[in-house]
Formats: structure tokens, C-alpha cells, sequence
């Protein structure tokens, strides 16, 4: 009996033997499973949060609970204190694992730590331009956004606008409308973010031109010489090159550069005051629709208006007898002086003829009539002499 016994021990010993070293659980068979280990639930986070906890519960026994990361190049954790540190964006699981002791096996739970990148503070890509097609490059910086993304630009329409992808600076090509977008890149914290501006192409304006007014010049009706009295009149040709009518165009006379005081007409009387002084006429074109108000334009060739010479008329001669002339009678000769300028009589000269021919001596305003006289034609003669 006894040794039956002893064959059926040595039997159980080594299947016990042979079923450690085949590689079995590594759980004691004589030992207890814990209570179950509750690592926490799924935490999401983003880059720039900051670090966490979250401590595992349960489990039996005395075993230290440590914790480990599968991805440390999304996350870290200190193996004693469960403390997370976010490293990238991504993904990764943390296991909580209670040790085992000498009554437990080990236990373990794990919860997934999910990280995301934040999205960037807004990017400014400024405000919407309007450009003709003769505008100058151009370069709008965008402003803003987070992180150390690049930013980059892009044209959603090359044919009205180009622009450079690291510069900004923008190309105008033809009339129409193209979106200028500003993207500053993702990095490893933040998110692609990106802003537009609406770029509006117009074609150049058509401006209307001003009238001119070109061959300005003066004619003197007395086609001479100009002297006082005399009616002036400006001439001009006006033109338009955008076809707009005339309108009221405006006029000054001026005197030795100066304007004539209510001188506004397109004709001017030569007055007392202008001898001796240069005219001119001056003309502003004005158009009747358009651009309206031209250059003032001034008679390149000025007239100059002379002083005029005295005049004398209602020249006649009276008797002093009162009656028929006869030999020994004396006569005066009469006239009225003139002078247009208003310059005072100087020394005016006289002339007695007989028959036409000058009389020898006969140079006063008064004269005698003598025997050679007698039967002839007497006349007087006065020339007007200024005294200025």
C-alpha cells in the first residue's frame, strides 16, 4: 500500500513539473486573480495641454501599480505616478498594471489617450483690393495664425492675378476678379488655417480731357495801327479732343499784364488810359459737358496802341468887316483842336494861302488882307501840334 502511494505523488509531481516548463499561464495556479484594475476612461486632449494624471483604482493586493506608454512619441507617463506628458498628435495607449504579491496575480487595464492638434488663432489675410490694370506689384502680408507653419499664397484665378507663393507679392494680369488665399502651414501643435481677400481688377478709367483754346490772337477793326477809339476783338479756335461742344467760355483784356477792370467781353474799345501800353486778350475754354474748365490761354503777339496825333477841325475863316473881303481887311482863322489821348494843344502852326499857294510870311492865326490879294482864293491852314 505504501508504495502505491508513493508512485502516485512522484506521478502528480511531474505533471506539475512538465506543464510549467510547456509554457503555461504565468499566473500561480495557487494564487488569486485580483479585483479588476480600472485604468480610467479614453481621454482626448490637444498639443498644448497640459500635463495630467489619471490614476488607476482597484485591484488587490499589495503590488505596486506602475504605468507605461505604447506610443512614447505621442505621449510619455511616469511609471510611478501615471503623470502624462504630451509629446505629439496621435495616439496611444496607457496601462495602468497592479503587481502581483504573494496572495495575486498581476492586473492591468489601460485607457487610450488621443491627442489632436489645436486649431491656430485666426490667420488675417487683410482687407479686399481694387487695382486697374496698369497697377503696380503689390504685396498684401497676411497677419496672425500660431505655430511656425509657413505662410503661403495662391491665386484662384492666374488669369486676372498671379502671385508668389513665399513673397505675396501680387502681379495684375487682366480685368476680373481672383480670391488671393493666405495658408499658414500645420506644424506639430496646430492645425492648417487659412483666409482669403477678393482682389477686384477694373480696366483704366477714360478720363475726359480738358478743351483747349490754341491760335489766339487779336484784329483791330481799323486794321492798322491801334489808337484810341478803336474796337478790338479776340479770336481763338477751340477744341476738344473728347468731341465735347463749346460752352461759355470766359475772356479778359489786359493792359501790360494786368486785367482791365470789367473787360470780359470777346471785343474791347481802346480807352485814353491804354496809350502808350501793350493789349492783350486772354481766353479760359469751356466745355459744355466733360471736363469743363481749360487753360487760360494769352495772344502770344500783344498790340501796342500808340498815341495818336491831334487833330483840328470846323476850320473857317471870318471878316472882321463883317461882310465882303476887301483889301485891307483883316481875317482870323478858325478851328477846334483835338486829341484822342487828351493831350493838351502845344504849338499848333498855321499856313495863309492864295489861290493855294502858300503866302510868304502868313504863318499867324490872323491875316491882312493885301492889293495882291485882289481877286483870288484865300484860305487858312492850320496843322494841330500836341504839346505831349
Amino acid at each position: 500500500m505504501i508504495k502505491g502511494s508513493l508512485n502516485k505523488l512522484f506521478f502528480i509531481t511531474i505533471l506539475s513539473f512538465a506543464l510549467a516548463s510547456c509554457g503555461g499561464s504565468s499566473d500561480d495556479p495557487a494564487k488569486a486573480d485580483q479585483a479588476a484594475v480600472d485604468a480610467g476612461a479614453d481621454v482626448t486632449q490637444v498639443t498644448t495641454d497640459a500635463n495630467f494624471t489619471q490614476s488607476a483604482t482597484g485591484g488587490s493586493g499589495t503590488g505596486a501599480m506602475t504605468y507605461a506608454s505604447d506610443n512614447t512619441a505621442v505621449a510619455t507617463v511616469d511609471a510611478n505616478t501615471g503623470l502624462v506628458t504630451i509629446v505629439a498628435a496621435g495616439t496611444a495607449n496607457i496601462t495602468a498594471t497592479k503587481a502581483g504579491d504573494a496572495d495575486f496575480n498581476a492586473a492591468s487595464d489601460s485607457y487610450l489617450l488621443t491627442v489632436n492638434k489645436v486649431d491656430q488663432a485666426a490667420l488675417n489675410s487683410g482687407g479686399d483690393q481694387t487695382k486697374i490694370t496698369t497697377a503696380a506689384n503689390f504685396i498684401q502680408t497676411a497677419t496672425g495664425g500660431s505655430g511656425s507653419g509657413l505662410v503661403t499664397y495662391a491665386s484662384s484665378n492666374p488669369a486676372v492675378a498671379t502671385v508668389g507663393s513665399v513673397s505675396g507679392e501680387v502681379d495684375v494680369v487682366a480685368v476680373g476678379t481672383t480670391n488671393i488665399t493666405a495658408t499658414k502651414a500645420a506644424d506639430a501643435d496646430f492645425n492648417e488655417a487659412s483666409d482669403f481677400y477678393v482682389l477686384t481688377v477694373n480696366p483704366v478709367p477714360v478720363v475726359n480731357v480738358a478743351p483747349t483754346a490754341s491760335a489766339v490772337s487779336i484784329a483791330d477793326n481799323n486794321g492798322g495801327t491801334a489808337l484810341i477809339g478803336d474796337s478790338l476783338t479776340g479770336n481763338y479756335t477751340y477744341g476738344d479732343v473728347d468731341g465735347d461742344l463749346e460752352g461759355v467760355s470766359t475772356f479778359r483784356w489786359l493792359r501790360d499784364g494786368t486785367a482791365i477792370a470789367g473787360a470780359t467781353a470777346s471785343t474791347y474799345t481802346v480807352v485814353a488810359a491804354d496809350a502808350g501800353t501793350d493789349i492783350t486778350f486772354e481766353v479760359t475754354p469751356v466745355a459744355a459737358a466733360g471736363e469743363l474748365t481749360g487753360t487760360a490761354v494769352v495772344s502770344p503777339v500783344a498790340l501796342t496802341v500808340v498815341n495818336a496825333a491831334p487833330t483840328a477841325s470846323a476850320v473857317s475863316i471870318t471878316d472882321d468887316n463883317g461882310g465882303l473881303a476887301i483889301i485891307g481887311d483883316s481875317l482870323t482863322g478858325n478851328y477846334t483842336y483835338g486829341d484822342v489821348d487828351g493831350d493838351l494843344e502845344g504849338v499848333s502852326t498855321f499856313r495863309w494861302l492864295r489861290d493855294g499857294t502858300e503866302i510868304a510870311g502868313a504863318t499867324a492865326s490872323s491875316y491882312t488882307l493885301v492889293l495882291a490879294d485882289a481877286g483870288t482864293d484865300i484860305t487858312f491852314e492850320v496843322s494841330p501840334v500836341a504839346s505831349t
